[in-house]
């Protein structure tokens, strides 16, 4: 769990603190740590990104807020090694939440931009 996770005095994460603290936190740190197990764990399966983030939604208490069908992801092999990511998440409803995130990842080189 990052180290910038906080909850509120219930112990539960509204679903605005949620999101931001899984798309502008933990998503680019887990993706900057583990660069291509990242990718590989995500788009391992149709449905590895859904099950994976609806799994920390339940973990951190949010998953009340989000179905299945809120995450998605759609990964491009592209040329020498080269990856791209689109993380889809739940439509946003307040300031600072994404729709998408971007990533690519160089897997000769583990160069990564998120």
């Amino acid at each position: 769990m990052s180290r910038h996770h906080r909850k509120n005095k219930c112990g539960i994460m509204n679903r605005h603190e949620f999101l931001y603290w899984l798309e502008h936190i933990h998503l680019p740190e887990t993706f900057f740590e583990l660069k291509a197990e990242f990718v590989d764990a995500i788009t391992s399966n149709e449905d590895a990104f859904q099950e994976i983030m609806c799994s920390i939604a339940s973990d951190m208490k949010a998953k009340v807020y989000f179905t299945d069908d809120d995450f998605m992801v759609k990964g491009f092999r592209l040329e020498d090694g080269e990856y791209a990511v689109v993380l889809y998440f739940p439509y946003p409803q307040e300031p600072a939440e994404c729709f998408f995130q971007y990533a690519d990842l160089m897997k000769n080189t583990q160069k990564c931009v998120i």
